[in-house]
């Protein structure tokens, strides 16, 4: 895995509600208080007094520290122990309260328990286990768990349990934390905590400039490698902000250059033997070309383009998974360097397709001629380039390849593909007729699957789409694509006020479950309604406010059955309340949504 902390991004990881405040001491009564971790766990070892509990030193006076599992940090620290000094790092968990701690059988609600500014990182080898010891600096950490201050939106940071939090968010965690602290914290006992909390909140920037710092230094910069460099993944080092460009390097024709001049080259089908390995074995290299990847990065992250790369070394079909408007469609049009879609076809699935004629095509019954689809001629285009030795890729891409079962009509080109390049024969896939409606001087008996021939197809996750079926499964590869809201804004080159992006971030973070997010796609119409302000008499928070609720919150379904859609709308709510005034009209739906629910009627169309 690859750390994939952005510079300027904080850190933060989940910790358990601790009873004794995280003060270096075993919680009373331990058995009957569920603070998140296993029961036998509390009953075994918190019980009879045994100091195993990885977070009750969290926030100790003299020596706070954290500890953490080799499985839950090691990804990150060891290759770079020090990839984690001097960030900062939000640690959160589940809301709790006497005398039972985080209560069962309901959805949690979770806020930030404190931070700390990272100054070292111990790791601790204990027999077969190993752990890390996070330490803050002596005046960089503080606990603030009564202030009850909601867990920040946030996102991978290429692993398990640590994740990433942007600095908007991070700010205004300490925002409310401070004006919190000043209204409740009265106790003289409280003083030293507000004190640290306090120095946290005002030394905050300078600390992130630090941080910010630190992460450069260890992000280096893309270096294209030299041609023809291939490195075995399973040897390529673990290297925190690796430079993708290291990885897994194609040998494959560039687009952008010319296929070597044509020769004429007779190849049949029982003579499958005569074509050389040195026609084979360019593609075996990767499907994405060198001059795309860069894109790919700043779009989706180094995890993503790793994970398409290898799936194209794997698999002969990569599939693309992501919400509506992420963007799938828009990658796999870029994968190769093709402006004039001269090696590329889109092939849209239908979600009555329900045989191999749907794909390919069908023999005429009235003149026994094969008529063939577009896909079908594309294949043929494809066989004529590599019998005249071009060996450049060709894409073929499925546009909702999940609205009708793939093996029902994909099937003859997800058995050919798996034979070897040379094995022409087991190659190419049979048609009938007498002849090609339409195409002259190629072979009607069938078509050669030629290795430059690549597939991606792009898949959502809904209501209106099949599962794909295990025997699919074991012949693709899967990517899963995500964009956050402030890169589609990016992207879409629009320009907000913080709280404006703040207030799509924190929604989208809400609703993401239920899969409804701020896409690419809203974040363009967003751009169109800020273009014709003027002509819309509208303000820039009404045209958000419009974006919001008739591209995001349209897509959230509710069950008045469900506990856990009742505490999101509870949580939507308290977004409506921050946001409400200037976004009233989604305020105003989920006003609504509350009365349904609390008629017993379900949220089905927003």
């Amino acid at each position: 895995m690859a750390f994939t902390l952005v510079p300027g991004n904080a850190l933060g990881c989940s910790v358990n509600s601790h009873r004794s405040r995280w003060d270096g001491s075993i919680c009373e009564q331990a058995a009957s208080w569920n603070c998140g971790a296993e029961g036998h766990f509390r009953e075994d070892y918190c019980e009879r007094k045994d100091p195993r509990c990885f977070h009750m030193h969290a926030f100790s006076q003299q020596d706070p520290y954290l500890v953490i599992p080799q499985s839950g940090v090691g990804w990150i620290l060891e290759s770079n122990p020090t990839a984690m000094a001097e960030q900062l790092l939000l640690l959160w968990g589940s809301t709790f309260s006497e005398p039972h701690g985080v209560r069962e059988g309901t959805s949690r609600n979770f806020h930030v328990f404190g931070a700390y500014r990272v100054q070292s990182i111990e790791r601790i080898v204990a027999g077969p286990h190993i752990h890390y010891h996070v330490h803050p600096y002596p005046d960089g950490w503080a606990e603030f768990h009564e202030l009850r201050i909601q867990r920040p939106y946030y996102q991978t940071a290429g692993g398990a349990y640590v994740k990433q939090v942007e600095r908007r968010a991070v700010d205004r965690v300490f925002q409310e934390a401070w004006a919190a602290a000043e209204l409740k914290w009265k106790d003289p006992a409280q003083i030293e905590r507000k004190k640290r909390l306090q120095r946290f909140h005002d030394y905050l920037d300078e600390w992130f400039r630090v941080a910010n710092g630190h992460a450069q230094k260890l992000r280096p910069k893309p270096v294209a490698a030299p041609k023809g460099l291939k490195m075995s993944a399973a040897t390529t080092p673990n290297r925190p902000f690796r430079s993708f460009t290291k990885l897994l390097e194609s040998k494959v024709v560039e687009g952008g250059e010319p296929p070597p001049p044509p020769t004429r080259v007779t190849v049949k089908a029982e003579a499958a033997s005569t074509v050389s390995a040195r026609h084979t074995t360019d593609h075996n290299g990767q499907l994405v070309e060198t001059s795309m990847r860069q894109a790919i990065v700043e779009r989706y992250g180094e995890d993503a383009l790793t994970a398409i790369l290898v799936g194209s070394l794997t698999k002969p079909l990569l599939v693309f998974r992501g919400e509506p408007g992420v963007g799938k469609s828009t990658l796999a049009l870029n994968l190769l360097h093709d402006p004039k879609r001269e090696r590329t076809i889109v092939v849209p699935v239908s979600s009555t397709w329900r045989g191999r004629e749907d794909l390919l095509g069908y023999v005429n019954p009235i003149d026994n001629s094969f008529a063939a689809t577009n896909f079908t001629r594309f294949l043929y285009s494809a066989q004529t380039a590599w019998d005249k030795d071009d060996r450049r890729n060709r894409l073929v891409v499925f546009e909702e390849f999940n609205l009708s079962q793939p093996e029902y009509w994909l099937s003859d080109v997800l058995v050919r593909c798996q034979y070897p390049a040379d094995n022409r024969q087991e190659r190419t896939i049979e048609l009938g007729g007498n002849r090609v409606s339409g195409m002259k001087d190629v072979d009607s008996a069938g078509v050669f699957l030629a290795p430059s021939i690549r597939f991606v197809a792009t898949i959502n996750s809904d209501l209106t789409t099949r599962p794909l079926s295990p025997r699919v499964l074991d012949r693709i590869a899967v990517v899963e694509l995500s964009m956050e809201p402030s890169r589609a804004l990016d992207e879409a080159g629009v320009e907000l006020e913080e709280t404006q992006v703040s207030a799509i971030a924190d929604l989208s973070f809400l609703i993401k479950p239920k899969g409804a997010t701020f896409s690419l796609r809203s974040a363009i119409s967003l751009r169109q309604c800020l273009d014709h302000l003027e002509h819309l008499e509208i303000t820039r928070w009404d045209a958000l406010d419009l974006v919001l609720l008739q591209e995001v919150l349209t897509k959230v379904r509710l069950l008045s059955g469900d506990p856990g859609d009742h505490q999101l709308l509870r949580e939507l709510g308290k977004w409506a309340d921050a946001h409400g005034v200037k976004l009233r009209r989604c305020a105003g739906a989920i006003a609504t949504w509350k009365e349904m629910l609390e008629e017993g009627q379900d949220v089905t169309q927003a």
